[in-house]
């Protein structure tokens, strides 16, 4: 049986794990430990999934700013990052539930926007967009802008006569 509930406490090792497993080395699942240290961090933002009663996904939610050069405006946005699911459960729609219900979650805590740095084809079945749309870029360069895209969970969120915005990470991503 499939469950998605909030990550607590308790889980922190299992996501640990989760992270290593999908991506095969540590940064994802070190990310995630740095993260949870900043005063930014909101534990109403961290999902996981369980199968059985075992926690085979997680998805976080990062606080991030957009700052715009023309209005000096900076909006809060949040960032889709990291999301992993272990490999032997991948590529069975776990993590689109997982993101599903954590977008349903973002709507309901009244959030209005989301960036995601992820698959060009993937992404867009949620209704995220190349962040360009919005005249939104990311703070580093990129190969392929398709991958770097914005959701506006409510309308007319992205100022679109400010100039470019561009996206601030927490400083834990390293950027």
């Amino acid at each position: 049986m499939l469950e998605i509930r909030r990550e607590q406490e308790s889980d922190k090792d299992e996501v640990f794990r989760i992270h290593q497993d999908s991506f095969q080395r540590d940064d994802e699942a070190q990310l995630v430990e740095n993260l949870r240290k900043n005063s930014q961090f909101n534990t109403n933002l961290s999902f996981v999934v369980l199968i059985d009663n075992k926690i085979v996904g997680h998805l976080l939610f990062t606080p991030i700013k957009i700052n715009y050069s023309l209005s000096s405006k900076s909006i809060s946005s949040l960032a889709l990052a990291p999301i992993s699911i272990l490999t032997e459960y991948q590529r069975q729609g776990i993590g689109s539930k997982l993101i599903e219900y954590g977008l349903n979650e973002l709507k309901l805590q009244d959030f209005s926007s989301i960036i995601v740095l992820g698959h060009e084809h993937y992404y867009p079945r949620f209704g995220f967009v190349p962040a360009r749309k919005y005249n939104i870029r990311a703070p580093f360069p990129l190969d392929n802008d398709d991958c770097f895209m914005a959701l506006e969970l409510k309308p007319q969120t992205f100022p679109l006569n400010d100039g470019e915005g561009v996206v601030q990470y927490l400083p834990e991503f390293g950027l």
